[in-house]
């Protein structure tokens, strides 16, 4: 069978991404609008963020992509089962654009939408609060969907009572169209960098900071 198969020019394939979604005739303006507001946030010299959540991961002696100089491979487990796992990490990420700067929470249960807020919260209390002196107005930029998604009131409730009552600041939000996730700048500037810490090592610091969290 295989033979005849071969012969009627028949090979064993992988699927290729080649399908686009739905292109909105308003994309190119949606884009238009983000980058004005960026400009205008910028030049006022109001703090603007970039926000999304990476891929949950086990935190254990499981196999991490990449390799690493050394005379024998590291043994790791066999397989990626939750029972093996010291816990899982939830990173959730926070870029600045203005000056350049990540800072990257860790959480150990849910990606929720007031794990969201609360990170966004401690990111303001900690850093954003004494790198901006006197701002009063927060630009955030967010993918459409996920624990920040544009329709989730959980979410900009927990951002009005955990950030704006408390330390009366004004926040703005803009949400990336559907599918377009990849033009959010954390992604470029932040996440890329994380995911080149430790290649190969199975305890990296991404999972140490997890565990002592």
């Amino acid at each position: 069978m295989a033979k005849l198969l071969k012969a009627m020019d028949y090979s064993l394939r992988l699927n290729e991404k080649g399908i686009a979604g739905s292109k909105s005739q308003d994309r190119n303006t949606q884009f238009e609008y983000i980058a004005e507001l960026r400009a205008s946030f910028a030049e006022e010299g109001i703090p603007i963020i970039s926000v999304d959540t990476k891929k949950r991961e086990l935190v254990g002696n499981f196999k991490n992509n990449g390799a690493t100089w050394g005379k024998e491979s590291r043994k790791v487990n066999k397989d990626d089962f939750r029972s093996l796992a010291n816990g899982v990490a939830i990173p959730y990420g926070i870029y600045e654009l203005l000056s350049n700067r990540g800072s990257v929470f860790i959480g150990m249960s849910h990606d929720s939408a007031e794990f969201s807020a609360t990170s966004i919260t401690k990111w303001w209390r900690y850093t954003g609060f004494w790198n901006y002196p006197g701002k009063k107005k927060l630009y955030i930029l967010a993918d459409g969907g996920g624990s920040n998604r544009a329709v989730s009131n959980a979410w900009k409730y927990f951002l009005q009572t955990k950030l704006c009552n408390p330390y009366g600041i004004v926040v703005v939000v803009s949400h990336y169209p559907p599918g377009t996730s990849k033009w959010n700048l954390i992604e470029h500037r932040l996440f890329c960098e994380i995911s080149k810490i430790g290649p190969g090592i199975p305890s990296n610091p991404m999972r140490r900071s997890a565990i002592s969290f």
